[in-house]
């Protein structure tokens, strides 16, 4: 007996022991990045000497102007991440904050080209994919996408939201209407593109036809047009 509770008090004390050093790693942490979050936030407005001046640099170069939050995103993230590392939500959640950082510095930089590198980078592959108007409305949609799984997910349902929410939608619908309008201007040119656009409608509206067999349909009749064009002038 004395043998078995001298061993139990082993493991407690063992135990005791993990986690006070786990709760000093973790004071350590949070002191570090709430150090080096100061020292980025000084350095964007000019206050942390030549090394903040570098950082300063390298953050606007990357991020543009959203490097002004990225300090309280750190900050914020691995804090959120230290309370709630039991909870794989909370992963979730700042995943889609540091996806809503890359989408706001895209659409910084399809406003005033100041999103930085990742901007530009992100900006340069949706240009030409889908134009400037179809860049802002994915961009936009997936901006309140990651608002709704990082932020606004405990408060979808107050009256506040809602009505900010319909207010985005209907800029969102208007902007997808531009591009539904700057396509059809672009890509119906003759007879054949007017009845290719007539029978995909009818098909994705009004039949079971999955979206994508309509879109690969099209885009066969469109190589078959374009070869039986290219027989006829020779």
């Amino acid at each position: 007996m004395a043998a078995k509770a001298k061993k139990q008090g082993s493991k407690k004390t063992a135990k005791k022991k993990n986690t006070e050093t786990s709760f000093v790693g973790t004071e350590i942490t949070i002191w570090m990045t709430l150090a080096v979050s100061i020292l980025l936030m000084i350095s964007n407005f000019g206050f942390g000497g030549f090394v903040g001046e570098m950082l300063a640099g390298m953050m606007e170069d990357i991020f543009g102007w959203a490097a002004y939050v990225l300090p309280f995103v750190l900050f914020g993230s691995v804090t959120f991440i230290i309370s709630n590392r039991e909870n794989p939500n909370a992963y979730v959640k700042v995943g889609a904050v540091l996806c809503l950082l890359a989408l706001v510095c895209t659409f910084l930089e399809l406003v005033d080209k100041k999103g930085g590198l990742l901007g530009e980078l992100l900006a340069g592959i949706l240009t030409p994919a889908i134009g400037v108007a179809g860049a802002y409305v994915v961009d936009i949609i997936l901006m309140i996408i990651c608002l709704v799984a990082s932020i606004l997910q405990n408060f979808i349902y107050m009256p506040v939201v809602l009505h900010a929410l319909a207010g985005i939608r209907i800029v969102v619908c208007a902007l997808m209407l531009n591009t539904v309008f700057t396509m059809m201007k672009k890509g119906i040119v003759d007879k054949l593109g007017a009845v290719v656009f007539l029978i995909a409608f009818l098909l994705a509206c009004f039949t079971p036809v999955p979206t994508a067999v309509v879109i690969v349909l099209s885009g066969v009749t469109g190589m078959i047009a374009k070869r039986m064009e290219r027989r006829h002038s020779a």
